[in-house]
């Protein structure tokens, strides 16, 4: 049974934003200092000191760039306040259940999906945008949502496709656990499906959407690596731990249910691209969007279990974190381009053109 007296929950009390700004700044200070920390970087780098873009960036991002640019502003300067918006926006969305940012965070970070943020640049600030309109859903504020999907827009256009998400977030998964089972599944039967024969649908979807820049002839069936073995394994099994645990979170958080069926139908969606999509870079992009929310699932898994104590629940909190460990080493084993790496611009001025 759950314990329902050891949900501290009261939604109407917002985590103060002036408590927020000084992990943001931390953040920016850490993550604006890193360099050279993804092939996206470098190209994010050097458009910024050499104007080197070829095509016309957003005009939100553009903004930014130009502003910095202008003052002649150090390139650490431009990534910290990028990376500060990326944080903010999405510890904002999570200040109504601020008990569970140290669940959450730790999740983040031991997941390594804010390690990319400082590579798809673009798209991550997008992300967390939309990780903040998913407040005006729970709400059911759809203008002040489509609002917000439009600045998402202003830094990757690829987020005219979260636009739908306003409905498709609401549909009640949870009321049959079946149907998650079964996209879990079709998921891993469409992992084994050639994509080849759609070479040229995809070429076009790309530059649509704002990916044609990570296009080339080897991005279609491109292998993500650092999913192909253990890493992909653990990730997998977590999502199927998540999926089975569904129903009693649900009644654990049936005081903000309506939250909670947001996060996990956009958990769903995001887990459904990482597993059927993982061969596949350009189809495996759009669901980006969706990465953050497997953290925010995590941190809530660990929640409950955490705060549920049974003989069974102890053993899997501390299975969890050894897969989330383990998906931690993983990925820092097997990560490209140094997009994992802390590495930072004073450690490498011979190679820096200021």
């Amino acid at each position: 049974s759950c314990n329902l007296h050891l949900y501290p929950m009261d939604v109407k009390k917002a985590y103060p934003i002036s408590y927020l700004l000084l992990p943001c700044l931390l953040f920016a200070v850490i993550f604006g200092c890193r360099f050279n920390v993804g092939v996206d970087y470098m190209d994010y780098y050097m458009d910024y000191i050499f104007n080197t873009s070829n095509r016309e960036l957003e005009k939100g991002f553009n903004l930014i760039k130009i502003f910095f640019k202008g003052y002649n502003l150090h390139f650490s300067l431009y990534f910290g306040f990028i990376a500060f918006l990326q944080i903010f926006f999405f510890l904002l969305a999570l200040r109504r259940r601020a008990f569970l940012y140290p669940y959450i965070i730790a999740a983040l970070f031991l997941s390594c999906i804010e390690l990319g943020w400082m590579n798809g640049i673009r798209q991550s600030i997008a992300t967390c945008v939309f990780v903040y309109a998913t407040t005006f859903i729970e709400k059911k504020e759809p203008i002040k949502y489509f609002i917000a999907i439009i600045l998402a827009m202003q830094f990757h256009s690829s987020a005219m496709l979260l636009f739908p998400l306003y409905f498709v977030a609401l549909v009640p998964l949870l009321k049959k656990r079946w149907i998650s089972i079964a996209i879990y599944i079709a998921a891993l039967i469409t992992n084994r499906l050639p994509v080849e024969n759609f070479d040229n649908l995809f070429i076009q979807a790309a530059d649509i959407l704002g990916y044609a820049d990570v296009y080339d002839e080897n991005a279609l069936v491109e292998l993500n690596q650092k999913g192909s073995g253990l890493g992909r394994l653990v990730l997998n099994t977590i999502f199927l731990i998540i999926i089975l645990y569904s129903n009693n979170i649900k009644q654990f958080f049936k005081n903000d249910e309506r939250w909670f069926c947001i996060i996990y139908n956009l958990f769903i969606i995001g887990m459904f691209g990482n597993i059927a999509f993982n061969k596949c870079v350009i189809l495996l992009r759009p669901f980006g969007f969706f990465r953050v929310f497997w953290a925010i699932m995590f941190g809530i898994l660990l929640y409950y279990l955490i705060k549920n104590r049974t003989k069974w629940n102890d053993f899997m909190k501390y299975f969890i974190l050894v897969l989330i460990i383990l998906t931690f080493i993983a990925n820092m084993l097997n990560a490209k381009n140094g997009y994992m790496e802390f590495h930072f611009f004073w450690e490498d001025f011979n190679n820096i053109i200021q």
